[in-house]
C-alpha cells in the first residue's frame, strides 16, 4: 500500500489565496445513462491533473468520508474545490480536484475503474484494504456477499433499460418533428450565429487562469437513487449574461448549441461543455468563464434555478420549433413513456443503493477507523507538502 510517510511542513499561512471569483462547486464525472455507466473523468481531471490520489477500497471503507475530509482541508487552505458527486448515491463523493493546485483524489473502484497511468511519478494509490481486518470476514457467509452484488448488478441493469427506453422515446419525438416539418433549421442555425455574436461581443475582463484548460467537459446532472439532480446552479451562480433555453427537446436544444461551439470556437473563445445525463453525446449546457455566459437547458428533469438579473429566455419557437395540435397528439404519449421510464430507472437505482448499503454494513464491521484516520491526516500532509513544494 502507499502509505503517505512525509510529514506536513506546510501551513495556511504560507499558502496563495485564491482568485476571489473562484468557488467550491459540485458536478459529476461520471453517469447512469441510456449507454450504462458513462464516465468522463480523463476529460475532466487527468488531463490536467498535477498531483493525483487514487482510493482502492471495498464498499464501506471510507473512501467518500476522506474525500469531504481533504475537500475541507483544501478549503481552509484557501483553495477552491471541483466535488464529483456519485449518481449511484448523491450523498457521497467520487472524487474532487483543486483546479489552483492541480491536486485530484478519486474513488478508484468499480464502476469508475481509474487505475495509475503515471505512477510514482503523478499518480498514487491509497489501498483502504490494508486498514481491512479479513479475520472477521471470514466467520459470514461469502454466499451472502455474492447475492447482495449480484442484485445490485440486476438493479442497476434494469436502470440502464429504462433509461434506454426514455432515450428511444426522445429520439422518436425528435425524429417526428423533423419529419412534420415542425422544425425550422434555418431560424435555428440564425438563432445560434445570433447567440454566438452575442458571446463573442462580451467583454473578456479577466483572462482565464493558467491552471484552467481552454476547454472542459462534464456533466451537471444525473439520475440518481434520490431522483433526478442538477448541479446547473453553480454555473449559472458565475454568469452575468445566462440564456435558459425553454420548451423543445434536449435534442433541439443541442442542435442549436452544438452550432453556437463550433462558432465560438473558431473566434478562440474559451468554453465548458455538459452533456445530458441520458444521453452523453448531447449537448445540455454551455458555460464561457471568460465572458461570464452560460446557456443552460431547462429541457428533461432536474432543472433548478434561474440565474441573475441578465437571464434571457430563448423560446422554443426563436430555435425554429412550431408544434401544431396535431403533432402534439403524435409525441404526447413518447413523452409520457419517457418520463415512466425515468421514474422507474430512478427506482432501480435507489434499490441498487439499498442494496450497497447492506454490503457496506457487512464491510465496514471489519474496518480499523483509527487506520483510516491515520492514512487520512498522512493524505492531508503530503498535499500540503506537495503545495509548498511547487
Amino acid at each position: 500500500m502507499y502509505r503517505l510517510s512525509v510529514a506536513g511542513k506546510g501551513s495556511a499561512s504560507q499558502m496563495t489565496s485564491a482568485r476571489p471569483d473562484e468557488k467550491s462547486w459540485n458536478m459529476f464525472f461520471g453517469g447512469n445513462t441510456r449507454r450504462g455507466f458513462y464516465c468522463l473523468f480523463d476529460s475532466i481531471v487527468m488531463a490536467k491533473a498535477r498531483r493525483l490520489y487514487i482510493l482502492k477500497g471495498n464498499p464501506g471503507s471510507g473512501k467518500s468520508t476522506i474525500i469531504h475530509r481533504v475537500g475541507r482541508a483544501l478549503e481552509q487552505l484557501g483553495k477552491p474545490v471541483e466535488y464529483y458527486r456519485c449518481a449511484s448515491d448523491y450523498e457521497s463523493l467520487d472524487g474532487l480536484y483543486s483546479p489552483s493546485t492541480g491536486v485530484a483524489l478519486v474513488d478508484g473502484t468499480a464502476p469508475h475503474q481509474i487505475d495509475p497511468q503515471l505512477a510514482g511519478v503523478r499518480d498514487l494509490v491509497i489501498n483502504l484494504d490494508e486498514c481491512r481486518c479479513d479475520t472477521l470476514l471470514r466467520n459470514m457467509p461469502p454466499e451472502e456477499f455474492a447475492t447482495l452484488r449480484r442484485r445490485i448488478k440486476a438493479h442497476f441493469t434494469s436502470a440502464y433499460g429504462y433509461l434506454e427506453i426514455a432515450g428511444t422515446c426522445q429520439d422518436i419525438t425528435w425524429s417526428l418533428m423533423q419529419q412534420s416539418s415542425a422544425v425550422d433549421f434555418d431560424r435555428l442555425k440564425q438563432k445560434a450565429a445570433d447567440l454566438a455574436e452575442l458571446i463573442s461581443k462580451l467583454p473578456a475582463e479577466k483572462r482565464l487562469p493558467q491552471h484552467l484548460p481552454r476547454q472542459r467537459s462534464g456533466f451537471l446532472g444525473a439520475f440518481t437513487p434520490q431522483g433526478p439532480k442538477s448541479e446547473s446552479q453553480a454555473v449559472e451562480d458565475r454568469a452575468q449574461r445566462c440564456w435558459i433555453l425553454q420548451g423543445g427537446s434536449e435534442l433541439l436544444h443541442h442542435a442549436l448549441l452544438s452550432r453556437i461551439v463550433d462558432a465560438v470556437d473558431l473566434r478562440g473563445i474559451n468554453y465548458w461543455a455538459f452533456f445530458s445525463p441520458l444521453d452523453p453525446d448531447l449537448l445540455k449546457h454551455c458555460f464561457f468563464p471568460d465572458r461570464g455566459a452560460a446557456i443552460i437547458s431547462a429541457a428533461g428533469a432536474g432543472f433548478n434555478g434561474s440565474c441573475s438579473d441578465q437571464t434571457e429566455s430563448v423560446t422554443a419557437d426563436s430555435m425554429g420549433l412550431e408544434i401544431s395540435g396535431w403533432l402534439a397528439g403524435q409525441i404526447d404519449p413518447f413523452n409520457c413513456t419517457q418520463r415512466t421510464a425515468i421514474q422507474r430507472a430512478t427506482g432501480q437505482l435507489a434499490s441498487a443503493r439499498s442494496t450497497h448499503k447492506e454490503l457496506e454494513k457487512q464491510y465496514r464491521c471489519s474496518m480499523d477507523f483509527s487506520c483510516l484516520d491515520a492514512v487520512c491526516e498522512e493524505l492531508i500532509c503530503d498535499i500540503t507538502d506537495f503545495l509548498t513544494e511547487k
